[in-house]
């Protein structure tokens, strides 16, 4: 009797967790680019440090998540970043939902970095990071 409990409660979990999966599946997610309002840009970096900056800004609802951030070095001083951020296609909390996230820039060679933020909508934020 005890077996046939124990193998019961495991078929059980089987059946659940194929269930979750499969629930897992239908739920759909995307990359999509976003847009941000602030840059922090800090001070006193150095080229012997890993550089950051920290950019917010205001999902349009909770489907969105944060993703990542694509940034593209054109030459030593020039930097382009764009924000991803993953939504999920289901119902979600429709409210605007703020984030703030770190960017890591990795090391970078002294002197001033110019930063070009690309915004969902084509705008773009301007900032200058100064490395000793």
């Amino acid at each position: 009797m005890k077996k046939l409990k124990i193998a019961a409660f495991v078929f059980i979990g089987l059946i659940i967790h194929q269930i979750s999966t499969q629930a897992a599946e239908l739920i759909n997610t995307e990359e999509t680019a976003i847009s941000i309002s602030e840059v922090f840009v800090p001070e006193g970096l150095n080229s012997k440090m890993d550089s950051y900056v920290v950019i917010a800004g205001i999902y349009p609802n909770g489907c969105y998540s944060w993703k990542r951030s694509d940034v593209v070095s054109r030459g030593l001083y020039n930097h382009i970043i764009r924000p991803i951020a993953d939504v999920t296609q289901a119902y979600c909390i429709m409210v605007l939902v703020p984030f703030v996230q770190p960017v890591q820039l990795g090391r970078l060679s002294p002197g001033s970095h110019h930063l070009l933020f690309l915004n969902a909508d084509g705008s773009y934020l301007q900032r200058t990071l100064e490395i000793e």
